[in-house]
């Protein structure tokens, strides 16, 4: 999980650095480590939160808001991936 963490965090740097291209490709990786990440989830309710995350950023990607896209991963989905740790 830390190696998935980390490299959600180097995308939102990305994003945050306006490295755009870099970090729709960097997310464009990102989305089957996090499908097969939520998919390894034995509790129904988290694999459900954190796939349910995808929706929103999908939606901010596709409508090319970046920095959208970036809070939603440091915010939403790091939380998410934070809480399952502890």
């Amino acid at each position: 999980m830390d190696e998935l963490k980390n490299k959600i965090e180097e995308t939102t740097d990305l994003f945050y650095q306006q490295k755009v291209n870099e970090a729709y490709e960097s997310f464009i990786q990102l989305l089957p480590q996090i499908s097969v990440f939520a998919e390894s989830l034995s509790e129904e309710e988290k694999r459900e939160e954190l796939l349910g995350v995808l929706a929103p950023a999908l939606e901010a990607l596709e409508q090319k808001d970046s920095i959208l896209l970036a809070d939603i991963l440091q915010y939403e989905l790091l939380e998410i991936l934070e809480d399952l740790e502890a």
